[in-house]
């Protein structure tokens, strides 16, 4: 038997229900209901030329050690702040079947973050890997991509990975959500506006685009096979 505490328990049933209701915050919704300004921007290069790699983040195993960016020098990364009970959670097996597609030719990170509606509420690796595994997306599923540490995406305690997405990325919307579902106080015009955000990132360290939560993982693909390509062409 696995173990869940009461508030992963709690959670999952408030996240299964308003899914059920089809509730407007951070689901899969037409662009007119969620006000989408655009489901991607294009990134540019921070005015002191800073990359990811000079970045480093623990797993969210700590046993596992440190995920430092450095290392994955010359090669794509998708970057996507993630929450188990988030509706976008679904998005978990096409991250899976980007490893088994692309295998070491780009790497793949997500970064649990409990700021918005309370969608991540474990406490540790064991209830975050038991909520991914019975829970959402549930079935049995284990990630075959890197996961870090629980970490803030916004305000004042933002992680410097996500300070650095700002300063490459303008943000695809305009509007935030309602203020009782943000678990952080300090707004910036450049926020991440909801879980499942992703931040592609070219073979240089850069930010090459920012993608909505609602751009769905599977149009990635064009994008991650030119940034492959791309990457291909540096090395020869």
């Amino acid at each position: 038997m696995y173990h869940l505490t009461v508030s992963i328990v709690l959670a999952a049933f408030i996240a299964l229900a308003h899914s059920a209701e089809e509730v407007n915050v951070g689901g899969y919704l037409s662009k007119a209901q969620e006000n989408v300004d655009q489901l991607s921007v294009h990134c540019f290069k921070p005015s002191d030329d800073d990359t990811i790699y000079k970045y480093s983040i623990p797993h969210l195993n700590e046993s596992q050690g440190v995920i430092d960016f450095a290392k994955f020098k010359g090669k794509p990364l998708l970057l996507v702040n993630v929450a188990t009970f988030c509706q976008s959670a679904s998005e978990y097996p096409v991250y899976n079947k980007f490893v088994e597609k692309y295998g070491n030719q780009i790497e793949i990170v997500g970064f649990p973050s409990n700021q918005f509606w309370n969608q991540e509420p474990s406490a540790n690796a064991t209830e975050i890997y038991n909520a991914i595994r019975y829970v959402r997306p549930g079935n049995g599923f284990v990630p075959k991509f890197a996961l870090t540490k629980l970490v803030q995406v916004n305000g004042a305690g933002e992680s410097p990975i996500f300070s650095f997405f700002k300063r490459s990325c303008l943000s695809t919307r305009t509007r935030f959500e309602s203020a009782e579902y943000l678990l952080y106080a300090e707004k910036n015009a450049r926020d991440v506006r909801w879980n499942f955000e992703k931040f592609l990132l070219n073979h240089e360290g850069h930010v090459y685009k920012r993608f909505d939560q609602h751009f769905k993982p599977e149009g990635l693909i064009p994008d991650i096979e030119h940034l492959i390509a791309e990457a291909k062409k540096a090395k020869n």
